[in-house]
């Protein structure tokens, strides 16, 4: 008892002397306790300290998926440059989002995991595609550029992909060009390019943002180690067309209603409306006169001296303005190659013009 009474004297005093201690709680007891607590600490450090990194490495995925959003990327794409980016460095993964070499460096890891895990319902064509696709959108955005008119205007530091007919495959960034050929550093490093033997046929994928996919085929020239020169191509492929955003124009139009479909009884409807934006696939229309959304209307119209017919389908309305002004989103059902083309160069050289704003 007097231990004890010794014991909550020290202690109200602000001590506890180690003879009192020893006296209280038998030595090898005491000994244990200690341990016990620090150990309770330790992994108390440890589980606040998993949970404030596993918080961290949410967060960057989010902003991950948040910036893939804002790039148009696929969901699967997004997907990709989330695993991508945790392959380099999981707890900084969001360095990913600015810095294009913290993308590139992980490109060999990320494909030495998709050949073990291959997915017969996702091929690795796919997967590389979409990789040389998303660096682009993320690195490289634009709306709208001009088509290649040979593949020597190609920029440099874009990726590509390349496959040649053994089932070689690896994603290359190129480098340099010069009038021989195209210069790529292979990111799949010393394991692959050994499959990209001087005078190997190599199929070529990239894509480039605000135009579209190209494809060729061309022999490899040289190869110094991971660094490949292919021949330049003579002829190539546009696969692929980019979806080009809105335009604003001022184009007048007739709105028609089928014949089949007369209104009241009378002949067809005919009336004028104004195309204020554009693009290949769709239009925003304004007119006095409320359209019907179940019919299938044809809008005529001219751009570049040419006569443009399309069939198109309301797919909503836009605003209303006193009641007397119609906005209508529609979109082309039926339009010729020709007329499609005409709009989609009209929108190329309107924004590629100089002084035309680009994304940031």
């Amino acid at each position: 008892m007097n231990d004890f009474n010794e014991f909550v004297r020290e202690l109200s005093q602000g001590f506890i002397s180690y003879k009192t201690l020893t006296q209280l709680i038998p030595l090898p007891i005491l000994i244990l306790l200690i341990i016990f607590i620090m150990i309770a600490v330790v992994v108390v450090y440890l589980r606040v300290n998993i949970r404030r990194e596993e918080g961290r490495i949410e967060t960057n995925a989010e902003r991950i998926r948040i910036r893939g959003m804002q790039r148009g990327l696929t969901r699967y794409q997004m997907q990709i440059l989330v695993r991508i980016a945790e392959i380099r460095n999981l707890a900084e993964s969001a360095q990913v989002l600015n810095d294009p070499a913290f993308f590139e460096q992980a490109v060999g890891g990320f494909l030495e995991k998709a050949r073990r895990l291959e997915d017969k319902d996702v091929p690795l064509e796919s997967i590389c595609k979409d990789i040389v696709i998303t660096h682009e959108k993320l690195y490289y955005l634009a709306e709208v550029r001009k088509p290649l008119a040979a593949m020597s205007e190609i920029e440099a530091n874009r990726l590509m992909y390349l496959t040649t007919d053994e089932g070689y495959f690896d994603i290359g960034k190129i480098t340099d060009k010069n009038e021989a050929g195209l210069v790529i550093q292979l990111l799949g490093g010393n394991k692959t390019a050994g499959g990209f033997a001087p005078g190997t046929p190599v199929r070529c994928y990239l894509w480039r943002s605000g135009d579209g996919g190209y494809a060729f085929t061309s022999p490899v020239a040289k190869v110094t180690g991971t660094v490949v020169e292919i021949a330049m191509p003579p002829a190539f492929e546009h696969v692929e067309a980019d979806h080009f955003p809105f335009i604003d124009v001022n184009v007048p139009c007739t709105i028609l209603s089928p014949e089949a479909v007369p209104v009241e009884g009378e002949k067809p409807m005919q009336l004028d409306g104004l195309i204020f934006k554009l693009d290949e696939n769709e239009a925003v229309i304004r007119t006095n006169q409320k359209l019907q959304f179940n019919i299938p209307y044809t809008l005529e119209f001219k751009m570049e001296d040419f006569k443009i017919k399309a069939a198109s389908r309301i797919m909503r309305d836009i605003y209303f303005k006193d009641r007397t002004v119609y906005y209508y989103n529609v979109r082309f059902t039926e339009i010729s190659s020709a007329a499609r083309a005409i709009i989609r160069n009209y929108i190329i050289d309107r924004r590629t013009a100089p002084g035309a704003p680009q994304p940031a």
